[in-house]
């Protein structure tokens, strides 16, 4: 379900991603639609390269995010249910923390019973997709041992199924520096 591929592009290729999204950098979670920047290119096709299941499908989206401080545990299909995948690439790593949780998985990647899914249920059957549930945030920070948890790490990517219920996400905020990735969304042509 969850694919996570270390060392995703050559040092060349993420120096180059590096350089160019450093300008755009401001403090503050920086968001865009990036898809026509051809310094993402190379990020396609490594994509595809380790990635096969994205061949054929379309960039509905680009970000590039920039975080602090973050905390919001949410699911990426955000009522597009044409939304199939979501790729995540660690372009820098903080200094602590900044780490996504899955709290519906075990740390082997097995689903994972507990009150995090039925909290997901819940707020999925009311059609909410995230939560800002200080409660549950900190349940996630304090129990974070038990999901699957994937550190922040510089040129690490995370492939996982935007269309399945169990994907639901918490980007643990970051203790110390920032963290710099870019999230790709896929959907069905």
């Amino acid at each position: 379900m969850i694919t996570i591929i270390e060392d995703f592009l050559s040092p060349d290729a993420l120096a180059t991603l590096q350089r160019h999204t450093r300008p755009r950098r401001g403090g503050r979670d920086v968001y865009g639609n990036l898809q026509d920047r051809p310094f993402l290119a190379p990020v396609q096709r490594a994509a595809e390269a380790h990635f096969p299941a994205v061949i054929g499908l379309v960039q509905q989206q680009v970000l590039l995010r920039l975080e602090s401080n973050t905390g919001l545990l949410h699911h990426d299909l955000n009522h597009r249910p044409d939304r199939v995948l979501s790729l995540l690439l660690y372009i820098d790593e903080p200094e602590q923390g900044g780490e996504i949780v899955f709290p519906l998985l075990a740390p082997d990647g097995q689903p994972r019973p507990g009150p995090i899914r039925q909290a997901c249920q819940r707020l999925a059957s009311v059609g909410q997709l995230y939560s800002e549930d200080a409660e549950l945030e900190s349940y996630i920070l304090d129990n974070r041992a038990q999901f699957l948890t994937v550190p922040a790490r510089t040129n690490t990517a995370i492939l996982f199924p935007s269309d399945d219920p169990s994907m639901w996400h918490f980007a643990c905020p970051v203790e110390a520096g920032e963290r710099c990735c870019v999230v790709i969304l896929y959907r069905r042509p």
